[in-house]
């Protein structure tokens, strides 16, 4: 596999993990992992 290859699959795997993780995750947790501008929302 060449490096383009490694770098397209590298965001689709890290996003699958999250999908199976924020499931279970509480809104805060969730806040977490969000930028600053999203934990505003949250927060409200």
């Amino acid at each position: 596999m060449t490096n383009g290859h490694l770098n397209g699959l590298e965001p689709k795997s890290y996003l699958r993990k999250l999908l199976t993780i924020l499931p279970g995750y509480h809104k805060n947790h969730l806040a977490d992992l969000m930028p600053e501008n999203w934990k505003i929302k949250f927060e409200k």
